[in-house]
């Protein structure tokens, strides 16, 4: 994963996400952080083109958020939270980058990583159901 092969944007929302695991006390970096992150960014374009597919954003990062309360908490000394990346969240940012060469691009942009969403997560795949088509036009 070389950060420099990401749009400002793809960057921030990882920074957030980490900063969001750091809040729920995680040690890893998980997929729901990095995609509520994403939903959150100031002139999300994640958010933007779920919003013109007529997905209902502020439930589906409740459902992030719901899911980012199920994974264990660990407190105690001299833990460094958000330090690790999951393996979802790392196989999110590994597709992202597959879709980057694909439409060889020079940067991962928050459109791969809401393809890469709807291939991968759960919850995502969920709350867009039946509008893929619709998503991968926009």
């Amino acid at each position: 994963m070389d950060i420099n092969k990401m749009t400002y944007a793809v960057q921030s929302a990882l920074q957030q996400a980490v900063e969001l695991s750091q809040q729920h006390k995680l040690q890893n970096i998980e997929i729901e952080a990095i995609l509520s992150a994403a939903l959150n960014e100031s002139e999300s374009l994640y958010k933007s083109i779920l919003e013109r597919a007529n997905i209902e954003v502020d439930q589906l990062n409740k459902a992030y958020e719901d899911k980012l309360n199920t994974y264990a908490s660990v407190e105690g000394d001299n833990i460094q939270y958000g330090q690790y990346i999951s393996q979802q969240a790392n196989q999110l940012i590994t597709k992202a980058e597959s879709y980057m060469k694909e439409y060889e691009d020079e940067y991962i942009s928050m459109e791969h990583i809401l393809r890469s969403a709807m291939d991968i997560d759960q919850t995502t795949k969920h709350y867009i159901n039946n509008k893929v088509e619709v998503i991968k036009e926009i």
